[in-house]
């Protein structure tokens, strides 16, 4: 399994010293891939230019996140298509969807996602979903929550990009609900998160040191879900720390895991 990081963890550091100063520092710490989320800020309109300055660095690009827009509309899909697939990236996942959070919409949503997944596949690429805690906190009537319904009336080709962290705060187990889909967390998110109830007993949001059994995540990442990527996703910073530390310490707890 690949290392990666999710660019929006070093958003502060990106749009204070660009794309490429980040993507430095994170192949200065051991990651080896990352997944795109937002501009490409120096890079934008110079797709080539970043991909040798990748490659030169030993850092591929798994994926990216884009908004359900770019699902709905053909020439967004296309475009989406030629840029991802120019870096070398073959994950297109919706990392937050109005449609995945409603009992009245996730059917239809669910479609979409199927839709998707054949117009990629002739490309060798996925689409998927990555949740947040609301996907978790509404049921149908028989006690399934949106992200089960999700990942019950979509295909093997729709990758369910579970947000582990989020996954925990919303009262689940993370590992049991990559275990209940197997092979379909190719890319999945390791989320620090520290839950209410431990934050006076010295848990910090450093992978290794918060509330998620990230060892248990990481066997069932393995055995079942078919990974070909964790991606780190650091979105509580240290106190009075960078961007670039936090998730560096994140990093350094995972490789003691994997």
């Amino acid at each position: 399994m690949k290392i990666a990081a999710q660019m929006y963890s070093v958003r502060q550091s990106i749009a204070e010293k660009g794309y490429g100063y980040a993507l430095k520092e994170l192949a200065r710490m051991g990651f080896t891939a990352v997944e795109h989320a937002g501009g490409f800020v120096e890079f934008d309109n110079k797709i080539g230019d970043l991909r040798k300055f990748m490659d030169d660095l030993g850092v591929s690009m798994i994926g990216t996140h884009v908004g359900g827009d770019v699902y709905d509309d053909p020439e967004k899909l296309k475009a989406a298509v030629d840029t991802y697939a120019a870096l070398g990236a073959k994950y297109i996942i919706d990392p937050w969807d109005g449609r995945a959070m409603s009992l009245d919409t996730v059917h239809a949503f669910a479609d979409k996602l199927n839709e998707v997944a054949e117009i990629l596949k002739p490309y060798g690429m996925y689409c998927g979903y990555h949740n947040h805690t609301k996907e978790f906190k509404a049921w149908d009537e028989n006690g399934k929550s949106l992200w089960e319904i999700l990942a019950e009336n979509t295909s093997a080709d729709v990758v369910l990009e579970l947000d582990c962290g989020w996954a925990a705060v919303a009262g689940y187990c993370p590992s049991c609900m990559v275990r209940k889909y197997p092979g379909r967390g190719k890319v999945l998110h390791f989320k620090p998160a520290v839950l209410d109830q431990h934050r006076d007993l010295g848990k910090i949001p450093v992978i290794g040191k918060d509330s998620v059994a990230w060892k248990d995540v990481i066997c069932a990442a393995k055995e079942v879900a078919g990974t070909e990527a964790i991606i780190v996703e650091q979105e509580e910073y240290l106190p009075d720390t960078t961007d670039i530390a936090s998730i560096e310490e994140s990093c350094k707890g995972l490789l003691k895991l994997v």
